[in-house]
């Protein structure tokens, strides 16, 4: 399916509850799949642990997650914790995830996420919202920056890691 194919008529993004744990995990698992952490194991335990604990927050004091479903099936998720800098009184927001399904990567979807995620971290008076782009040269993350920085975000400087097996 083509972006072009894609009908949104029937679009909801709302806040993450409770009852979408089975939709985020296999989105996640998805999300995992495409990633360049493929090649190791997908804990799926960890993350049922993690979002039950995310789900305790319902007032998103710290943490707070979108989900984005066509026709009921979920295709996009963004989800952002906020904390305080080091050296600093400030607080930040940053991403924990930022997914969308690719037939709907072109479409309007991945730029309201975002918005929302963004909005969420406004009303918490946050320095910045910090998204790290973790897919690499090799999938698309030129594309990605373009993206966030039609958006008007600024480059940090570059993800860089350290393979240690």
């Amino acid at each position: 399916m083509s972006t072009a194919d894609v009908n949104l008529d029937t679009l909801e993004i709302r806040e993450t509850q409770a009852p979408d744990m089975e939709s985020i995990v296999d989105m996640l698992r998805e999300a995992h799949g495409e990633s360049r952490y493929q090649n190791v194991e997908f804990g799926q335990v960890r993350l049922r642990t993690f979002l039950r604990g995310a789900f305790k927050d319902t007032e998103g004091k710290t943490i707070r997650g979108f989900l984005a479903r066509v026709n009921g099936e979920p295709i996009g998720l963004v989800s952002a914790f906020l904390t305080q800098t080091m050296t600093s009184p400030h607080m930040h927001a940053a991403t924990l995830i930022f997914y969308v399904k690719k037939e709907y990567r072109g479409t309007e979807v991945p730029g309201m996420l975002l918005d929302r995620i963004a909005d969420w971290a406004r009303s918490k008076n946050v320095s910045e919202l910090a998204i790290s782009v973790t897919m690499g040269e090799d999938y698309g993350s030129e594309r990605s920056n373009a993206f966030f920085r039609k958006k008007g975000f600024k480059s940090a400087g570059e993800n860089m890691y350290l393979p240690m097996k």
